[in-house]
């Protein structure tokens, strides 16, 4: 019999990690990147043996979770990296 990680448990992370990520909007896209990895980092970590398909899926879904968050992301204040929009 082998072991298989529960569905629902990770529907209800990468939901939480949706949630923690537009909580976050105004973070650097580094700070992005090492929240999700901390969260992949565990679930490898904690994760069931051998059960690497499982893995992968949460992966690309936390992949596709930050490429969706990032387009919803404002862009950076123009004023303080734009000197020329500064001055008008």
């Amino acid at each position: 019999m082998t072991r298989i990680t529960a569905r629902s448990r990770r529907i209800v992370k990468l939901k939480a990690v949706k949630l923690e990520l537009l909580r976050r909007h105004s973070a650097t896209v580094t700070e992005y990147g090492r929240y999700l990895r901390s969260v992949l980092l565990g679930h490898w970590y904690y994760g069931v043996p051998f059960n690497v398909t499982a893995l992968k899926v949460l992966r690309q879904n936390l992949s596709r979770i930050w490429k969706a968050i990032g387009f919803l992301r404002p862009p950076r204040s123009l004023d303080t990296e734009n000197p020329l929009v500064a001055a008008q």
